[in-house]
């Protein structure tokens, strides 16, 4: 979402707020509720009588205030006048507001003279009036000049100093409905009602009091958000859905189940948890959404939600959270302490006020509570202290002003661990129980905390400071316990990828080593190789040397044959040479033969001599091959020697490299014995980490499991949280004078004597955290935060826990969230939604006019929602809709209701998500939960008698069970038939009123028994149509019931309807079983 967008939406919920006035409560709902507030509506003389009547009571310490307020309207004509000038349709079914509003109000004192600045005019009328004119872009600057100009010149000059009469009251009517707002909406005639507040003299009057709003609880601070436009701030991440832009940045927990066993490693759990009951409080969801918070929020600024679907331990997993942020407190408080600087004083009134800074390490452990339902605030901080919810053993541990928890809740407590503030009637109680001396409901004295620490201050400050170190010691001593645990769970842990990395580098050696033994012993055969082929070639040289000897025994027997030839030629040439004619005889031959004779002797000789010569050519040549052949011999042995050569240094190559392979052997023998080693501690180690994740392929097993969390684990870090809280009191009790001081100041701030807005606004929010070191929490509902808080600026509360964060409207977290540096909500989209005091189609045309997304529709979305759309951990849920629905970090374990609420919750809406957590052994003697068939033909608007009838049959049978009045809910969708339950049951002791209600008074809660009585008229399928559009109201009114669940309906009409068809077949199913 860009600026513009953001801005869009902010502006769409601001235009909306100026038309969503504040009802007026009926005299008759406020008189008798307490002695110190009444009312009266009448005409201009019974109203200045009844206050001249209350005067009379005025004394020396108490004094009578009054708000009157005129120009008193019919809610519902607001609606109807936005319909009429927007030309738009009203919603099927839409309920109808028979509250009334006023269009102005004034505070007149003691003396009866209207208190200045006092006067409130209701943006309603007036942006009904703008409306008209065509004014539709409204902007509240301007309503706030028509306060400061027009109205005010009017007050000063015909009012302000005035003693109240009939013409002042009749004059300011006429002239706020005539002149202001131009008569555009019918008022009732000469009309005021009266508030009378009784007060203690001295004390400040605050005119932005619930008592006397007029107007939205959030306008102001949406207003202020406008100017805010911050891109880094939570609200823009709030209003930004996906922030993260991208789909696939989501962890689907669904099916990322190693994810969340990541998370849920030990070195991600806080280090202190609550101290339950049960064995291990949290399981494996809540536990993951504790151990992400831990892991996200705890030193940055951000936000988290948490899908809480009914009976999943939303409480439990809070507590949880609240553990962890007293202990990193407490961590700080070992540190750090109050500041160095000065005390700052002013005065108010005749009083003067002081504070003594805290160090700032101390501040931003503020831990709020926020709901718009008034119940779901007074639950939580009733569920926070309650002794029920810690062991036995470790309340007996815990030293937390366990006094002042037992007065604040009116029952039995571990500590001081919450206080319900928010409007004045909260502040009022919580000042008089916790500050000042009080009786308890059985009218026993306690003295106030402003008592005890008085004590403290006169105490020995060296036993004070004993006792602040044995309490520093002993928390020290409890951390140093869970990490010594965690680092154990760690190794463990860690030991299965330790020893996967050391398979991983003996593996890497081992392929090391053994590829230094395949190349050495390659080496070797290479070498082998290579002697018995030089050895071939010895050989083969050795038959060649004997070939060539044998041929040169041939080439010598040759030479010999071939001398002896010559010797012979020799001898035949010396015989011929003897033969040879002399001079004479060659002579006469040649004289008487021509000389045949001597050339005949001399041709024998010519041819003796050159057979000589060739026989001596031919021992040349032999004599030539045969040096040859001794060459080649002598080549063949140089040969053979280099052959023998080389096999005696490859000989000696092969010794290095079989000295060098043993040792490898060895090793590899050594490295191979050492893995399987490893790998069997492996084997072992992942068991071992297995059983403490309690790994479990079924979904329910799994669910109801809690990794890594022992006995020895959990009583650790309950101790550190024990041990916490009491390093908290050591601490108040060694600084009592400064935290005297300060809570001093704040008690005068929440009673009203100092007014909020003063100069040393700063100082006031040390005065805050001085008071969340005593009571770590404190709850109010979001209609009251932006006065309650009104001093804090930008992310100076340090946690905002917001509890039923489906049912509040998104624009009502606005201011929370502004203040806040962390937030998370706590909710479930599937149960009941926001309810909006203007029809659909009007909330959608103020939209358009803002250009605001579809998204934004106030109807359409929730704090809850807001939340979901820009959280990363969560999961989608599949249900009858054609949409998917992404909720933040599930909590799945049911564990309230026993079958078949549970399986009708779970079947109708969550798709099958939530696990059964609650033992399927039904041994209760009450009737089986079913569906109680009603038939009738008429009824009183939505109301049917003989439903009743039904009910109060019913309701009497249970008595005869021991079913007891209070252990009963009588609920239904609609305000008609609640009127008559009310009517029918209210008086016969069967169920108290309180006990009656529509299906919204009843988130949150629990009960035995539980009847929807569904009533409608048979006439008009509309209502049903509407009841039965969404499976919220229907899961919202199953699963209040614990043990029984009877729907008392017509089933012809009912039965077929969307979700109540499921629920009647289970509900026929369980009655046949």
């Amino acid at each position: 979402m860009d600026k513009t967008n953001y801005l869009k939406t902010l502006k769409y919920w601001h235009l909306q707020e100026f038309l969503l006035p504040q009802e007026l409560d009926e005299p008759k709902k406020i008189n008798g509720k307490t002695p110190t507030i009444k009312a009266f509506k009448g005409n201009y003389s019974g109203v200045i009588n009844w206050i001249y009547e209350c005067q009379r009571d005025n004394s020396d310490s108490y004094f009578w205030e009054f708000t009157l307020y005129g120009g008193i309207y019919i809610v519902e004509n607001i609606k109807e006048k936005l319909v009429d000038i927007f030309k738009v349709k009203s919603d099927v079914e839409e309920r109808v507001q028979k509250g009334q509003a006023a269009s102005f109000l004034i505070k007149v004192d003691k003396d009866l003279k209207i208190v200045e600045n006092s006067f409130q005019l209701s943006t309603a009328p007036w942006a009904i009036k703008e409306f008209r004119k065509k004014n539709i872009a409204l902007e509240y600057t301007e309503f706030q000049n028509l306060l400061s100009t027009k109205i005010a010149d009017e007050l000063d000059e015909n009012c302000i100093n005035k003693v109240l009469n009939e013409n002042i009251l009749s004059r300011l009517n006429d002239f706020i409905h005539k002149d202001i707002l131009e008569s555009c909406l019918e008022i009732e005639a000469n009309t005021y009602q009266v508030i009378a507040v009784r007060k203690k003299k001295n004390s400040s009057s605050d005119t932005k009091d619930e008592l006397n709003m007029l107007n939205s609880f959030y306008i102001e601070d949406l207003d202020k958000a406008l100017g805010l436009n911050d891109s880094k701030s939570l609200l823009y991440k709030y209003l930004s859905k996906n922030v993260n832009k991208e789909v696939n940045s989501k962890v689907d927990l669904q099916k990322d189940i190693e994810f969340m066993y990541d998370v849920l490693s030990p070195e991600n759990f806080p280090e202190a948890c609550w101290p339950e009951k049960e064995k291990f409080s949290l399981v494996f969801s809540q536990q993951f959404a504790v151990n992400s918070i831990y892991k996200r929020l705890q030193n940055s600024s951000d936000i988290y939600a948490v899908n809480g679907p009914p009976g999943t331990g939303k409480t439990t997993m809070l507590r949880d959270v609240i553990a962890m942020v007293v202990t990193q407190r407490a961590k700080q408080l070992l540190k750090y302490g109050f500041s160095d600087q000065t005390k700052k004083i002013w005065k108010t009134n005749d009083y003067q006020r002081s504070c003594y800074p805290l160090q700032e390490q101390l501040l931003g452990y503020e831990m709020v509570v926020a709901s718009s339902n008034n119940g779901a605030v007074e639950n939580v901080t009733m569920e926070i202290p309650s002794l029920k919810s810690i062991d036995p053993e470790w309340a007996k541990e815990i030293d937390f002003f366990k006094e002042y928890g037992d007065l604040l809740t009116g029952e039995e407590s571990w500590g001081n661990g919450s206080a319900c503030l928010g409007n004045s009637s909260n502040k009022n109680n919580f000042v008089s129980k916790f500050w000042y001396d009080t009786k308890d409901k059985d009218d026993i004295s306690f003295e106030g905390f402003q008592k005890y620490l008085k004590k403290k201050i006169s105490e020995d400050s060296t036993m004070l400071k004993d006792r602040w170190n044995i309490a520093k010691k002993e928390f020290e001593d409890s951390l140093e316990d869970v990490e010594k645990i965690r680092k154990e769970k760690i190794n463990i842990k860690n030991q299965p990828t330790i020893l996967k990395n050391e398979i991983v580098k003996i593996e890497s050696t081992i392929s090391n080593i053994k590829h230094d033994i395949k190349k050495y012993t390659e080496i070797v055969a290479n070498c082998e190789k290579t002697i018995i082929s030089l050895k071939d070639t010895i050989n083969e040289h050795i038959k060649s040397i004997d070939i060539l000897e044998g041929q040169k025994e041939e080439f010598n027997e040759g030479i010999k044959e071939l001398r002896l030839s010559i010797e012979k030629k020799d001898l035949e040439i010396e015989k011929h040479n003897q033969k040879r004619p002399n001079f004479l005889e060659m002579l006469l031959d040649l004289l008487f033969s021509k000389g045949t004779r001597s050339k005949r002797w001399n041709s024998e000789l010519i041819s003796l001599e050159e057979e000589v010569d060739s026989l001596k050519n031919t021992i040349k040549e032999v004599k030539n091959k045969l040096d040859k052949k001794e060459k080649n011999i002598k080549d063949i042995q140089k040969n053979i020697e280099v052959c023998k050569n080389n096999i005696l240094k490859i000989n000696e190559d092969m010794a290095k490299y079989n000295i060098r392979l043993k040792p490898l052997f060895n090793e590899l023998s050594t490295k191979e014995g050492h893995l399987q080693k490893v790998v069997f501690e492996l084997v072992e180690a992942e068991k071992l980490k297995y059983q403490n994740e309690k790994r479990s392929n079924d979904i329910d097993e799994r669910e109801k499991s809690s990794p890594w969390m022992d006995e020895e684990l959990q009583s650790a870090r309950a101790k550190v949280f024990v041990k916490a809280l009491n390093l908290h009191r050591a601490f108040i009790d060694l600084n009592a004078k400064k935290i005297q001081t300060n809570l001093l100041s704040l008690m005068d701030i929440l009673s009203g004597g100092v007014n909020q807005n003063s100069e040393f606004k700063d100082e006031i929010i040390h005065l805050w955290a001085t008071l969340f070191l005593c009571i770590p929490v404190v709850s109010t509902t979001f209609a009251s935060f932006g006065r309650l808080f009104s001093h804090f600026n930008n992310k100076e509360i340090g946690w905002l826990l917001i509890d039923e964060a489906g049912q509040a409207p998104a624009s009502a977290a606005v201011g929370a969230i502004i203040r806040s540096k962390r937030c998370i909500a706590v909710g479930d989209p599937l149960q009941l939604e926001p309810i909006i005091g203007l029809s659909t189609s009007v909330q959608d045309t103020l939209r358009k006019i803002c250009n605001a997304s579809d998204e934004s529709l106030s109807g359409h979305t929730s704090v809850q929602k807001q939340f979901d759309f820009c959280e990363i951990y969560g999961i989608y849920l599949e249900g009858n809709s054609e949409d998917k629905i992404w909720v933040g970090s599930p909590l799945k374990v049911h564990r309230r209701c026993q079958s078949p609420m549970f399986e009708i919750s779970n079947t109708t809406t969550y798709n099958g998500m939530m696990v059964h957590g609650k033992s399927n052994k039904n041994d209760s003697i009450l009737p089986e939960s079913q569906w109680i068939d009603a038939k009738s033909s008429s009824s009183n608007g939505h109301w049917i008698d003989e439903e009743g009838e039904v009910v109060k049959k019913w309701l009497i049978d249970l008595q005869f069970y021991g079913v007891e009045p209070n252990e009963i809910y009588v609920i239904s969708p609609f305000r008609d038939v609640v009127y008559g339950l009310k009517n029918k049951l209210g008086k016969t002791g069967l169920v108290t009123k309180d006990q009656i209600g529509t299906i919204h008074t009843v988130q949150g809660k629990e009960a035995r028994v539980v009847f929807l009585v569904l009533g409608s008229d048979p006439k008009n399928d509309g209502a049903r149509v509407w009841a039965s559009s969404k499976p919220n109201l229907l899961n919202v009114a199953a699963t209040r019931a614990k043990e029984r669940f009877y729907i008392v309906g017509n089933k012809d009409n009912w039965g077929d309807k969307p979700y109540f068809r499921e629920a009647n077949n289970l509900l026929q199913r369980n009655t046949i079983k």
